[in-house]
């Protein structure tokens, strides 16, 4: 147990510091293979395929994750997520290379593959950090620092998105999987920084059957998230609202370079834009939670949902297009709103997870996190595929975006919905006495 006030601060600095290296690398990455593939001429549906396979997996794993942290000293689980995502992120470019000119299929299934590492590496990183900060903060400080470790995340990947529109622009289409290998080099060196820097984080429950127990946490997230009471309203809220970033993570990029034929790198910079706005109130929403209560914080961010579409409509409607960074500026009030909902929610998580369990409780925000993406990315594409067969020929190059925003709306008012019927502080504070009673 981490007893002196120096030494807490000292932990939260080191992974605050380790995120965002880790961010910057993993979110140009992200950006890159996507944009690649597309660049690549590979369907849309490989381009879906691609994205499911690092949530699917990040998703599954996320149980086993939290288990390792509450079984071993988290700093080995850190660690091992540096090197996997390192690893997988050199192999991107290595074999990657030669696949391309070998056979498009091969190629094809060796990025999902490493992809699908890189989700395993997501899934031992964000787990063992959220548990990290839930187990040595009190409840005064959970949302800040929930909302600290928020705005780092959306920090990092905002220059790691521009990172990957220096990239396009320095290597070109043809050579930008040669960026990889630098970015796996960055998530490689994140591994001493946790290793040497942070001090011993030691277990908190035994273990005997380490394997038997690990592969019985696999999916583990869905047990966590919507068989407790405390934890399911939360839940479905937080499907929602992952199901709208998942759409905007995949589909803003694509339609952005398909439809409105931006640059690979006009893209990034775009997409760094609306998320530096999106990261950097996070601790003062943070701070916020602290204060007036979680749920009257999440709500805020709910209602930002609602202003951001009112300012949009209203930028159009007096002619001004998407692609005007004057578009941006006027919808800003409404993203900086939005941003109250994660560190309201994470603190609120953080708030239910008993001490000796805190590992697998918060691996329900990572579950949570990549099934909602998941749904959010297949219900995108359905939407964006039914709508380009049956209103082409009507609304010509919107179709595409027309359907992705019905079904973005459908997510938008699920998310309203779950938001404004979370269940309140004080209810809650009351089930979780009555839960850590039975224990």
């Amino acid at each position: 147990m981490i007893s002196s006030k120096h030494s807490i601060k000292t932990v939260m600095t080191v992974l605050y510091t380790g995120t965002f290296l880790f961010r910057l690398a993993s979110g140009a990455t992200m950006l890159m293979t996507i944009l690649i593939l597309y660049a690549l001429k590979f369907a849309l549906i490989e381009v879906v395929i691609f994205s499911i396979s690092f949530s699917l997996v990040e998703g599954l794993l996320a149980g086993v994750a939290g288990y390792l942290t509450d079984a071993f000293d988290a700093r080995a689980v850190l660690v091992s997520a540096s090197i996997i995502a390192g690893v997988s992120t050199i192999l991107f470019f290595v074999p990657g290379v030669l696949f391309l000119h070998v056979n498009r299929f091969l190629a094809f299934i060796w990025f999902c593959f490493c992809h699908a590492l890189a989700g395993i590496a997501s899934s031992l990183k964000v787990t063992p950090t959220a548990a990290i900060i839930a187990r040595y903060s009190k409840y005064s400080e959970r949302g800040i620092r929930m909302g600290l470790w928020d705005f780092v995340i959306l920090f990092g990947r905002v220059i790691g998105f521009a990172i990957s529109g220096v990239f396009f622009t320095l290597f070109g289409e043809e050579n930008a999987l040669f960026g990889l290998f630098i970015l796996g080099l960055i998530l490689l060196s994140t591994g001493p920084i946790f290793l040497y820097f942070l001090p011993r984080i030691p277990p908190v429950k035994e273990t005997k059957q380490i394997m038997d127990e690990a592969v019985a946490h696999i999916g583990y997230g869905i047990v966590v998230m919507f068989k407790s009471k405390i934890r399911r309203d939360l839940a479905k809220l937080w499907v929602s609202f992952s199901a709208l970033w998942g759409l905007a993570a995949v589909f803003g990029a694509l339609i952005f370079s398909m439809e409105f034929g931006l640059t690979e790198a006009e893209t990034s910079y775009v997409e760094a834009i609306l998320l530096f706005v999106l990261g950097g109130a996070g601790p003062v929403w943070g701070f916020v939670a602290d204060r007036i209560g979680r749920k009257p914080t999440a709500v805020i961010g709910i209602l930002g949902l609602i202003v951001t579409i009112f300012l949009g409509a209203f930028a159009l409607s007096i002619g001004i297009p998407t692609s005007s960074i004057y578009f941006w500026l006027i919808i800003i009030p409404g993203i900086f709103m939005i941003s109250a909902i994660t560190p309201s929610l994470l603190a609120r998580l953080a708030d239910t997870a008993i001490y000796s369990e805190s590992g697998v409780i918060m691996s329900g925000f990572q579950f949570v996190t990549s099934m909602g993406e998941i749904t959010g990315i297949i219900t995108g594409f359905i939407g964006y595929t039914l709508a380009k067969m049956l209103l082409s020929s009507t609304i010509g190059m919107w179709a595409g975006p027309a359907g992705v925003g019905l079904v973005a709306v459908f997510w938008f008012l699920m998310t309203i919905y779950s938001g404004f019927t979370l269940r309140s502080d004080i209810e809650l504070r009351k089930l979780i006495t009555e839960e850590i009673s039975k224990e």
